[in-house]
């Protein structure tokens, strides 16, 4: 139990078989806070890495396992781990328990903002359940110029994110071109994962400058609802008007359902009929080839108009949709529109609405379904026209269909369209 002042320049570790801080850690920068529960910890430090070795309480009392923050614990740009359960890891990599028995409560504040630059990382994780209280304020921000850190909140079994708990991990990351060619690659920046997650916080991962943030939340199944967050939703569900608001603040958001069985993604009815995203990138993904994902009843149109990227992965279970669009506006002749990229495995059909892609000077719809493939619309994929001022440039327009084991059926025409000076090309490939 520590009610009083820790200051050390390097790290503070809190071992035991139940932890209590309602007073103040604070480190050097680049520094580590550890407050582990468990019967047997063992901290190393081979390599400059903090080791963290624990086995879960054996035959536990009330309260055993238990790694509580009532406090404030500040390590700038460094390192801070709240664990309860077994884990074998470098702290440095902010480790997830993998089993056990124990629980994390963070009540107060924890800040690994960076000050000159990159901010630090932050791992509250437990086998039973991990709680963020309201009130309660966990941040990752980078200072100017730098990267987000990342904050990452993983139990499991439950993560509890109460209304009015904060989760900051400001300032992004710069994009990065995938093995792909074409694919921006953008760290996490924070991450919720549990086989039940109750979502009712706040997260900001926003960016600017060109940079993106990216949060991941992944639980057993996942419902996107239609309209704002209420302070008492239910498990494993997002709201329409928190994944707008998350794009629109250069935020990608990833959702993943993790179940073996058939980890699946529902999407309920919009009452405007529509999901509208901005800059940030909106995914949808079951981890294992048994799931699918489901636009229900008249499907909602799916609709990006910044540069946000609309990406899907299932399994059996296929992909059900509406219409699918990303553009920008006309008179926008640097803004990329997003690509729209499906894929099923595991003999997984597809079925969606429209597909538009429009703007920017490359434009991509690639569908690759693992069984049939159907398209109830019309598909369209058109570059920008050349701006004035510009001499030359490579312009392309691609539309890809694939279907493995089935048909492809599109109801409806296919256009797509690459206007360039110099070098243009638009193709359409159907397999």
């Amino acid at each position: 139990v520590n009610d009083g002042t820790i200051n050390a320049a390097e790290g503070v570790a809190l071992i035991g078989r139940q932890i209590l801080n309602t007073g103040t850690i604070t480190t050097g920068e680049g520094g580590f806070v550890v407050m582990a529960a468990g019967d047997r910890v063992l901290l190393g430090e081979p390599g400059s890495h903090i080791l963290v070795e624990m086995n879960s309480v054996a035959l536990p009392e009330e309260g055993d396992g238990d790694v509580i923050n009532d406090g404030d614990i500040s390590a700038p740009a460094g390192t801070v781990v709240l664990a309860a359960g077994d884990v074998f890891a470098s702290a440095m990599e902010l480790p997830k328990v993998s089993s056990g028995t124990g629980a994390v409560s963070q009540n107060g504040t924890i800040n690994v903002n960076g000050t000159t630059g990159d901010g630090g990382g932050i791992s509250l994780t437990a086998a039973d359940e991990v709680v963020l209280s309201s009130g309660s304020l966990t941040t990752a921000n980078a200072a100017t110029g730098g990267d987000a850190g990342l904050v990452v909140v993983h139990s499991e079994d439950r993560v509890t994110i109460e209304a009015g708990a904060q989760i900051q991990a400001t300032g992004g990351h710069t994009p990065e071109q995938g093995s792909g060619g074409f694919e921006d690659v953008v760290e996490t920046t924070v991450e919720v994962s549990g086989d039940y997650v109750n979502f009712a916080g706040s997260i900001d991962a926003s960016a600017t400058g060109g940079k993106r943030g990216k949060i991941v939340i992944d639980a057993l199944d996942m419902t996107v609802a239609n309209g704002t967050m209420p302070t008492t939703p239910p498990d494993n569900t997002v709201y329409e008007k928190w994944i707008e608001a998350q794009s629109g603040a250069a935020t990608d958001v990833e959702l993943v359902a993790h179940s073996r069985d058939a980890g699946n993604i529902t999407v309920e009815d919009m009452v405007d009929g529509e999901i509208t995203g901005v800059s940030g990138d909106i995914v949808l993904r079951t981890k294992y080839d048994t799931g699918g994902i489901t636009f229900l009843g008249d499907p909602a149109t799916i609709h990006t108009t910044g540069g946000g990227n609309i990406y899907m992965l299932a399994g059996e279970g296929g992909i059900t949709t509406g219409d699918i669009v990303t553009d920008v506006p006309s008179y926008d002749k640097i803004t990329e529109s997003g690509k729209i990229r499906l894929l099923t495995t595991n003999y997984g059909s597809i079925t969606t609405g429209t597909l538009s892609v429009t703007g920017g000077s490359y434009d991509e719809i690639s569908v690759i379904a693992d069984s049939d493939l159907t398209i109830n619309g019309d598909i369209y994929t058109t570059t920008n026209q050349v701006p004035s001022d510009t001499d030359q440039g490579v312009w392309q327009a691609r539309t890809c269909l694939v279907s493995t084991h089935g048909d492809v059926v599109v109801n409806g025409e296919i256009q797509v369209e690459a206007h360039g000076k110099d070098n243009s090309t638009a193709d359409i490939h159907i397999d």
